[in-house]
């Protein structure tokens, strides 16, 4: 993960703005490994509106199965079709190997851009993550 001006939530869901109202959604690699090989995965349809906290879909990896939080309110406007085919099942590679660049989720349009503000750096990202590994042993050393 670089510092690449993406903001994190504590449910590993990384947050990139791409203009001053809209921003791309994806899961870190973080994620990725508390899920071992995530398999299957459902993503909202283009104009579903949601704030912040509503589950946006479900990923299942061979560890576990868990909802999605958005960690911000917006209406979706894109999303990566190539992961929503696939997500019904079968190997989602883009974002096992690419979970920041061809393993993005959706674009939304936001309806409350100071939401941000309340995300985390990379920095604090990852000092959130290393704690993580100390305290509850998820994550490989």
């Amino acid at each position: 993960m670089a510092n690449d001006g993406r903001l994190y939530s504590p449910d590993h869901i990384w947050v990139q703005s791409i203009s001053a109202n809209q921003a791309v959604l994806g899961i870190t690699d973080t994620f990725v490994i508390i899920l071992y090989e995530p398999y299957s995965l459902t993503l909202p349809e283009v104009g579903t509106t949601m704030v912040r906290g509503d589950s946006f879909g479900t990923i299942e990896g061979y560890k576990m199965a868990a909802d999605m939080l958005s960690p911000v309110s917006g209406t979706v406007i894109g999303r990566n079709e190539i992961l929503a085919r696939t997500g019904k099942g079968g190997e989602i590679w883009s974002l096992i190997t690419e979970p920041f660049t061809g393993g993005w989720m959706f674009v939304l349009q936001l309806t409350k851009p100071d939401e941000l503000k309340g995300l985390m750096t990379a920095q604090s990202y990852r000092d959130y993550v290393a704690s993580l590994k100390d305290i509850k042993g998820l994550l490989p050393l």
